[in-house]
């Protein structure tokens, strides 16, 4: 009977534990995905054309369900820091298609979520404390 009786609570506390995850994985998703959903809308709003796709927001949504909210934000900057500065090399090189000015160009943000992702991977929970030892 107490054999059967813990493996019973076991199992309950582990599915318990296994609900817990898997609310937080979807809060941090939502959370991420609202973020990239706020500027996507705000850049609707500014330039009445769209300016993202929701690839990308899935994207980081689905990173940040992986991730957890502290590495897909380092996601989230490294991927805009390359982005960025991808954009300005094309920029300054004069690269782009023909009869399109380079500062119109429309460069995929999700390879640059990609890479980042891959970063995070593998460094982010070191980069991320190695960041916030700063404000200790």
């Amino acid at each position: 009977g107490v054999l059967i009786r813990g493996s019973i609570a076991a199992i309950g506390s582990t599915a318990g534990a296994g609900l817990r995850a898997a609310g937080g994985a979807l809060l941090d998703a939502g959370v991420a995905a609202g973020i990239l959903l706020l500027v996507a809308w705000t850049y609707w709003r500014l330039r009445r054309r769209p300016g993202m796709g929701m690839g990308d927001i899935k994207l980081l949504a689905l990173l940040a369900a992986w991730l957890g909210l502290p590495q897909t934000m380092l996601v989230f900057l490294l991927a805009a820091v390359c982005g960025a500065a991808y954009g300005l090399a094309l920029i300054g090189s004069r690269r782009g298609e023909p009869g399109m000015r380079a500062a119109q160009m429309a460069i995929p943000f999700g390879s640059f979520l990609s890479v980042a992702g891959l970063y995070s991977i593998f460094l982010g929970e070191r980069t991320v404390s190695w960041y916030l030892q700063f404000f200790r």
